[in-house]
């Protein structure tokens, strides 16, 4: 296999034209003539009828790197970063409200504590004995999952 067909293969080797005009601010007149010119190669493709162009990201990197220079090219790709990070921080703030939403409904609250009104020590002893079996009891028992 040729080496430029395992980069055409490989998980995020490719960009969309749409991807490369949002992430490195390339107009659509710059793809082309980069095209025409020969320093960007492409794949055309279509999803749902919609036609787009798959380009490879290290070619466009360097179209880039030479229009607007290797500063440019960092403070694109550190703003990409950025905004993915938020995106998934984003996701994980809400998945974790949810789990919480969740785990209120799901669990019960403990019950007060019962005073005891004996008063011979005997009894009391017993009493309290019995009374800490059914708190752990009750304990384990709050936060059962209900299907």
């Amino acid at each position: 296999m040729e080496f430029g067909n395992e980069e055409w293969g490989r998980k995020g080797a490719t960009l969309s034209d749409k991807t490369a005009r949002s992430e490195y601010g390339l107009t659509q007149e710059e793809i082309f003539a980069a095209i025409d010119a020969g320093k960007l190669q492409y794949r055309p493709a279509a999803m749902h009828g919609n036609p787009w162009l798959r380009l490879l990201r290290r070619e466009v990197e360097d179209l880039v790197r030479t229009r607007h220079g290797e500063r440019y090219l960092r403070e694109q790709n550190a703003r990409t970063e950025l905004a993915q990070i938020n995106r998934e921080l984003k996701q994980l703030r809400a998945r974790l409200a949810a789990l919480e939403e969740a785990g209120r409904a799901r669990c019960r609250p403990l019950p007060a504590r019962r005073s005891s009104s004996v008063t011979s020590e005997g009894a009391s002893a017993t009493k309290s004995a019995s009374r800490r079996q059914w708190r752990w009891r009750t304990a384990r028992k709050a936060c059962v999952h209900e299907e």
